[in-house]
């Protein structure tokens, strides 16, 4: 998979945050109405919904995010939008996990500097029904599944790079 901002692949794509950026006419769209700050989570809005959605119904349900980039916080909020009961969310830096709470996760847990809570929630056989990866970190993977009830459902929706 290529697309601007990739980093599936060796050498990365580089993304948007360039003065200028060519690209083919079919890739753009023009929105009327509707402000540049707003059109900007567009993408990463729907990835989270689509990751979200890909749990099945989690109305209720406990709900991990593994990761507080982009992504994994747009991933929490949508999952306590569509009725998750208890929302948790780990990361190892404490800005992102700071916004991850403003935006309405119930609990965030840095695994840096909290180590013991990763066998604390791994414990009898996981905590959640419910567990979305938004790293792509090969270790951080690993966490998620850990986290996971037996038969509860998880999603993958970080991206490892080649040879991962």
């Amino acid at each position: 998979m290529r697309h601007l901002g990739s980093a599936y692949t060796f050498p990365h794509v580089q993304g948007l945050f360039a003065e200028k950026v060519v690209v083919h006419q079919s890739q753009c769209r023009v929105v009327s109405n509707m402000q540049p700050e707003v059109a900007a989570f567009a993408e990463p809005l729907g990835v989270a919904f689509n990751g979200v959605h890909s749990l099945g119904d989690i109305m209720g349900k406990n709900f991990a995010v593994m990761g507080a980039g982009p992504i994994g916080i747009l991933c929490a909020a949508a999952a306590k939008t569509l009725g998750a009961d208890r929302v948790t969310v780990f990361d190892i830096r404490d800005n992102p996990l700071s916004i991850a709470k403003e935006l309405g996760a119930d609990e965030v847990v840095n695994t840096k500097t909290n180590p013991e809570t990763i066998k604390e929630f791994s414990a009898h056989k996981g905590q959640f029904d419910c567990a979305l990866e938004a790293t792509g970190n090969g270790f951080a993977a690993m966490q998620t599944m850990a986290k996971g009830r037996p038969e509860g459902t998880i999603a993958q929706v970080g991206m490892f790079g080649t040879g991962h």
